[in-house]
């Protein structure tokens, strides 16, 4: 009896993977066949597919080129910035405003003269990308190529030796009364307004040159 009961739970047990378990397994088996099979026969359109498509994008290089062959490009150096047809250089080395002009000049360059607003908030985007990057650093009052004639009893631009013209002077500034601190800085604490300083501390700078034309091979 005891046998009976055991080979009918074998059979009830059996039976319910024949219905729910074989036929689920065979159901999967099917769908992978035919995917493999779509698969197989898709193949030969999706290949055909992405050839034209990489022919259509060496196409559309070649007339780029073509179009840019004898073409003038802008470019600046590598690590320098483009603004409106100058290139800049920020540069993290501190150096005092006289060796920093001598650097500049090495370059082709000149410490930069801040003409209008528009270029003026320029530097300024530029130099907070430059503080976010780095963690341990001094305050950055970078160097620029204004400088303050006593006898003249003006500040100029030293390259082009002319008056400055648009200014961006932070608060109190600029405060000719202040003797030996006869250079331009912008101030991180006052958002990169202008200030001055000593020309004999060091601080980084920023060089400008024109940017440089160059025809397309």
């Amino acid at each position: 009896m005891e046998f009976r009961f055991i080979w009918y739970v074998w059979l009830q047990i059996y039976g319910s993977y024949q219905q729910n378990i074989l036929p689920e397994h065979k159901r999967r088996h099917c769908n992978a066949l035919q995917t493999l099979d779509i698969m197989e026969h898709a193949m030969p359109e999706i290949r055909s597919i992405l050839q034209e498509e990489s022919n259509k994008a060496r196409r559309q290089y070649e007339e780029i080129v073509s179009f840019l062959r004898g073409s003038i490009l802008l470019t600046c150096e590598a690590g320098w910035v483009y603004h409106d047809g100058n290139c800049y250089l920020i540069s993290h080395k501190r150096s005092n405003w006289h060796s920093a002009m001598v650097v500049c000049q090495s370059m082709n360059a000149y410490l930069a003269e801040i003409r209008n607003d528009k270029e003026n908030r320029f530097l300024k985007t530029e130099l907070q990308k430059v503080t976010k990057e780095i963690e341990q650093r001094w305050n950055w009052n970078c160097f620029l190529g204004g400088t303050y004639l006593d006898t003249e009893g003006e500040w100029i631009w030293n390259n082009t030796g002319t008056p400055l013209g648009f200014t961006d002077w932070s608060q109190g500034n600029p405060d000719n009364r202040a003797t030996k601190e006869h250079c331009m800085v912008m101030i991180e604490k006052f958002g990169f307004q202008w200030g001055h300083l000593s020309c004999q501390l060091k601080r980084p700078y920023i060089c400008k040159t024109s940017v440089q034309y160059k025809l397309y091979p």
